[in-house]
């Protein structure tokens, strides 16, 4: 295997764990903003919480004053009531119903009073208990489930990787090898071409040896045959 495929393989590997290694930093970066958010959402529920009681005390206050003096108004225009009578000699049936005209009428005003208590409790009690579905509501939208680093994923998937790149790499010194191999034969398919071209070249210029030595051979025999004849022509004569 070739240094650039263990290479490679190398940083698909380092690719992987930083991989891991931020999956894992953002989830304790979110971890750490919602327990923040969770921590304003409490303080801010706890601070709407005694605004409310600040107000109803404030409301209850009023409202018990407000009873207080009308009572204080109501004996007082009795008692007033009761003594102008006496110094004049009214008659005691039209002093009694002037002072249960002042207490029916005192008596409606606090009846009323309480009543608008009522309904301010009422009121804010609902209020209180939408307050606290929405605080419910705010903190679990604050603490969504936080995704947790994907081991099994992320080393499956630098481990598909690498071996695909593993593969390549096997494939490519395959590849290199029968690129050799196939040079290799070109190579020797060329020295024997050469060889036999070497060989022609030989065995050309061996016939040329021979046909001049046959040619030779031939000027031979032709000049004995001409000695041969002018021998028996002189014999002959």
């Amino acid at each position: 295997m070739c240094d650039l495929t263990l290479a490679m393989m190398g940083i698909q590997a380092a690719q992987g764990v930083a991989s891991i290694s931020a999956q894992q930093q953002q989830a304790e970066a979110q971890a750490a903003a919602q327990d923040a958010a969770s921590v304003r959402e409490m303080q801010r529920q706890q601070m709407a919480m005694r605004s409310e009681r600040m107000q109803q005390s404030q409301e209850e206050t009023s409202m018990a004053q407000e009873a207080l003096k009308a009572q204080r108004e109501s004996e007082a225009s009795i008692s007033t009531g009761t003594v102008a009578a006496e110094s004049v000699n009214v008659a005691g049936t039209s002093v009694g119903l002037g002072l249960q005209d002042l207490e029916r009428s005192n008596a409606d005003y606090q009846s009323a009073l309480a009543l608008q208590a009522r309904l301010n409790d009422a009121s804010r009690r609902l209020g209180l208990a939408n307050a606290g579905e929405q605080y419910v509501t705010n903190m679990i939208g604050i603490n969504q489930p936080i995704a947790q680093p994907d081991y099994l994923g992320t080393i499956l998937g630098t481990a598909g990787s690498m071996i695909g790149t593993y593969q390549q790499g096997q494939l490519y010194d395959m590849q290199t090898e029968n690129a050799n191999l196939s040079r290799g034969v070109m190579r020797g398919q060329e020295a024997a071409a050469e060889k036999a071209y070497r060989n022609t070249q030989q065995q050309t210029y061996n016939l040329g040896k021979q046909k001049t030595a046959a040619g030779i051979q031939t000027g031979i025999g032709s000049n004995r045959l001409q000695s041969f004849k002018i021998n028996r022509k002189n014999t002959s004569q």
